[in-house]
């Protein structure tokens, strides 16, 4: 186990059943917890419609700490 984002998504959609739910679930959780790899991030926001990813990327800004 790698112990990683792509791990928990991968790992959550293997349990078969309600397999979105799941993964809905853990993407954050493991979001919080390892990051996402900024090739995953930027391959998932590139499918997104333009007003979606606006609205996460103001998401990401007022979040973001203001020393970094």
């Amino acid at each position: 186990m790698k112990g990683d984002a792509e791990d928990a998504l991968r790992n959550a959609v293997s349990l078969g059943g309600d397999a979105d739910t799941h993964a809905a679930i853990a993407g954050p959780v493991a979001e919080a917890r390892f990051g996402i790899p900024q090739d995953i991030a930027a391959a998932a926001l590139a499918r997104l419609p333009a007003d979606m990813r606006a609205v996460i990327e103001a998401l990401y800004a007022a979040v973001r700490p203001t020393n970094a």
